[in-house]
């Protein structure tokens, strides 16, 4: 009965165990469809939660909540974002990975293992939002006015 008990306790405890990170990334928008994960879309989240899962201990996926979500053809320059892990990741491997998922759009800026109890929706102190607009045409620029 102790040694039932002992286990079952080790398996509540691990939950203690998870490392969270904090990581800031940054990405061109124009070549997804925003940040949040949508059913057989090119997403940021999509993206970021394939390139961290295989880091990941075996049988784990990745969640990736932002502090922010962002719509199609949004840039970010500053994205935070948080996962956990039951070991540790590498910054260098985590970096690689994420720069290596679609290079030249979406890039890691800064890494840093936080309190389990952090969470990039939950734990933003604030958000800042830039709308940049065209003041005059541009016939270099398709999307300008």
């Amino acid at each position: 009965q102790k040694n039932a008990s002992t286990k079952k306790y080790a398996k509540d405890n691990r939950r203690n165990d998870r490392l969270t990170y904090r990581v800031t990334v940054a990405y061109n928008g124009n070549a997804f469809v925003g940040y949040m994960k949508q059913l057989q879309m090119y997403t940021v989240q999509r993206t970021l939660e394939e390139a961290i899962t295989p880091l990941l201990p075996e049988g784990k996926s990745a969640v990736v909540p932002s502090a922010g979500r962002t719509d199609k053809g949004v840039h970010a320059a500053s994205q935070v974002i948080s996962f956990t892990s039951w070991k540790a990741v590498k910054k260098e491997n985590l970096r690689a990975a994420v720069d290596g998922a679609d290079p030249g759009n979406l890039r890691v800026l800064h890494v840093e293992q936080v309190p389990r109890q952090f969470h990039a929706t939950f734990s933003a102190l604030w958000r800042r939002y830039v709308y940049l607009l065209p003041l005059s045409p541009d016939p270099l620029c398709p999307t300008s006015l």
